[in-house]
């Protein structure tokens, strides 16, 4: 069904460019049960062309001369051949003028015509397979199945195995400010993974949930993760021009732990600029802890109340001055001497700025730890602040 669809839609354009190539010679094309669907003579579409029918009963070309046309009732001279696709009769192409002079144009048509529909077809299959495991992706992360297909159909027809045990792969990249620019380039990708084997479909299921690269991947080992978003990495940033940011969670043996684990990554994404981070490490958890932490309308508020105190207690540069350092303290909390290398101070510098900034905010009779906590509490809060003093200047 999805062919003889496919067919009628390109087969009019088809049958005008051939007859133009042709110097405008008559042109057909009929379905399956001998109706015209395409023609030059567009008067003829919806008719039944005899030759036509004869050629789906028999498999085989039929010729008509001049003096057989009234044997073959809403046919002209011609020769009409047999469209076959995987060992089918699809269709059938017919060419006007003396069949023995125009058996190699039909024949030309007819490869030329079959060519297009096995291609039509696999673009069709592969775009249903798209649909099918965006699908179940969804089903896996979100716990919801919105089509009429079961688990254990979709996960036949793209041919997932799905054998435990699994990792889950999170990936975003580019600020989505040039969506067409965004799908050229992620399309172009995934045509990239499927041209290099990169991903088994047996092994890796895959496909674009809101706006993110998701994969679940079975039979997973912690060698065969880091490889894998290492490989992601090095492809993306090759074809994007920028590198993105990948989340990839632990091993786990139950497919009913993705939603948990999904949400999990795309929280942990959020505290990421760029490159990998993995859930089971120290520093992973560490930004999952931060970013969930980041989601308590109390934790926002508290931010906030210190963001605007650090900015009501000091001039602006000094402000600005006074956040750059301490997004570089957070960076590396437990080694000062290269926070001020980074800064291009002296230590003691960075010692005395940093405890004008506990007096401020007070937090000088806390251990490291706390600091640092509320500190990027303080820092989180700004980036939706600062938007907002920005609009707040303009105008």
């Amino acid at each position: 069904m999805a062919v003889v669809i496919q067919f009628d839609k390109f087969a009019q354009k088809l049958v005008e460019t051939t007859s133009f190539l042709l110097g405008g010679r008559i042109v057909n094309i009929m379905n399956k049960d001998g109706y015209i669907i395409a023609s030059t003579e567009k008067h003829r579409i919806g008719t039944v062309h005899q030759g036509a029918v004869e050629v789906m009963a028999t498999g085989r070309e039929v010729c008509i001369y001049p003096d057989e046309v009234e044997r073959y009732p809403g046919a002209k001279e011609g020769i009409n051949m047999p469209i076959i696709v995987k060992n089918e009769v699809v269709g059938v192409v017919g060419v006007f003028g003396n069949p023995d002079e125009s058996r190699d144009i039909a024949n030309l048509l007819k490869v030329y015509t079959e060519m297009y529909i096995r291609q039509l077809t696999y673009f069709n299959k592969q775009e249903i397979e798209d649909e099918i495991r965006t699908e179940l992706l969804k089903f896996l992360i979100y716990g919801e199945v919105r089509g009429q297909l079961s688990f254990e159909q979709m996960t036949d027809m793209v041919g997932w195995e799905g054998t435990a045990p699994y990792v889950c792969v999170l990936m975003k990249v580019g600020n989505h400010e040039d969506h067409v620019s965004w799908n050229v380039n992620m399309r172009n990708l995934l045509r990239q993974f499927k041209e290099m084997e990169f991903i088994d479909s047996r092994e890796i299921l895959y496909g674009i949930v809101d706006d993110r690269l998701v994969v679940i991947k079975s039979h997973a080992s912690s060698g065969k993760l880091q490889s894998f978003s290492e490989r992601l990495l090095e492809l993306t940033e090759k074809e994007f021009g920028m590198a993105p940011v990948i989340a990839a969670s632990g091993i786990y043996e139950e497919l009913k732990q993705m939603p948990m684990v999904y949400q999990g990554l795309s929280l942990m994404a959020e505290g990421i600029s760029s490159g990998i981070c993995y859930m089971d490490s120290r520093e992973g958890m560490v930004d999952y802890c931060f970013q969930y932490l980041f989601q308590n309308p109390l934790m926002q508020e508290y931010g906030e109340r210190m963001y605007q105190t650090l900015r009501r207690k000091v001039e602006p540069k000094v402000f600005a001055e006074y956040i750059q350092t301490i997004e570089a303290y957070c960076e590396s909390p437990d080694n000062l001497r290269i926070v001020a290398e980074k800064l291009l101070i002296h230590k003691n510098t960075l010692a005395y700025r940093m405890n004008k900034i506990y007096d401020i905010l007070g937090l000088d009779g806390l251990n490291s730890v706390c600091r640092v906590i509320q500190l990027r509490l303080l820092l989180h809060a700004g980036q939706s602040c600062r938007p907002e003093e920005e609009q707040g200047g303009k105008s």
